[in-house]
């Protein structure tokens, strides 16, 4: 009988990880059932049904006890107890255009974020307002992240839809996305008024370590609920190069607030794939997972444009 048991706890190693917890949970429930069927097998067990009832009642206890002694040993080996699995995790659908988007976070095998972007479908580029929305240049999205993204150093994202661009004239008044990966809460995008005294807030100068190398945050460029634009003067867009894709740091009150790649409605109907490296400052003011490159891309085989903080580095602080 310890063979059977023994061959019966002996849970294949080569089963995905989903279906390991799967036949852990179900353990007891199926001990429960084997052993009714070893005691009728067993030689010598052949007892009334009260005798039977007691005798199985004695088992399952000793039984339970080994069931758990090997879910104990057997679960944090396999890393079972670990509640950020490895993997891709998607937050929920956000409607936009005629289509969709939703985040996402890709985990390593740590458990820590190694990515984490937007998926849009392509229809998310069709049916856009055509015309401003009269209080400012963009149409905002709000997209909440995954539950495996919490605790990682980002609040929500954004999609800021600008059907005619906005400053400066000539560099980005092309019909385009920002894509805000906020790093403060909505709370505190609601205290960025550039009012009164919050205006000397806004232009307020990060000190140069926490400053990504090569940007400068020009006059001018704060946004109520948003913050200043810190920008890069080499990019080609300042260049002489109509603009495509950039990458923007948002700081308020000389604070990091947001991380944001823009990108042209021309450019992701390119269905292009390029990834690029980015700026980063010395240091950090907020623990987090911060990127070093981004990507610009599609999924030919899911049909969703990508926009994606690659390279996460975990900052501590």
């Amino acid at each position: 009988m310890a063979a059977r048991a023994s061959a019966f706890l002996n849970f294949p190693q080569f089963l995905p990880m989903r279906q390991r917890r799967k036949a852990a949970c179900n353990l007891s429930a199926a001990c429960y059932m084997k052993i009714l069927g070893w005691l009728d097998s067993e030689p010598g067990w052949r007892f009334t049904s009260g005798e039977r009832n007691m005798a199985c009642s004695k088992r399952l206890t000793g039984l339970a006890a080994s069931v758990l002694v090997v879910l104990v040993v057997w679960l944090p080996a396999t890393g079972m107890t670990d509640t950020k699995a490895a993997g891709i995790h998607f937050g929920p659908v956000t409607a936009i255009g005629d289509g969709q988007a939703r985040t996402f976070v890709h985990l390593g095998q740590d458990g820590q974020p190694v990515a984490i972007g937007i998926r849009m479908s392509e229809l998310a580029l069709k049916g856009l307002p055509l015309e401003t929305p009269g209080h400012g240049p963009a149409w905002e999205y709000r997209l909440e992240l995954p539950a495996e993204a919490v605790g990682k150093g980002y609040d929500h994202i954004t999609i800021d839809w600008n059907p005619r661009g906005h400053m400066p004239p000539g560099v980005y008044d092309s019909a385009h996305f920002d894509f805000h990966f906020y790093v403060i809460d909505s709370q505190a995008r609601d205290r960025i008024t550039l009012q009164g005294e919050d205006l000397a807030r806004a232009g307020r100068q990060p000190a140069p370590e926490f400053m990504p190398s090569g940007y400068v945050l020009p006059e001018g460029t704060a946004e109520p609920r948003m913050g200043a634009h810190a920008i890069d003067p080499g990019a080609s867009e300042f260049n002489g190069v109509p603009f495509t894709k950039t990458f923007i740091y948002g700081f308020h009150d000389g604070r990091m607030v947001f991380i944001e790649p823009m990108v042209t409605l021309a450019h992701l109907e390119s269905k292009q794939d390029h990834t690029e490296a980015v700026a980063i400052p010395e240091r950090y003011q907020a623990p987090g997972f911060y990127p070093t490159a981004y990507r610009i891309g599609f999924d030919a085989q899911t049909g969703e444009h990508l926009v994606v903080l690659e390279g996460l580095q975990h900052v501590s602080n």
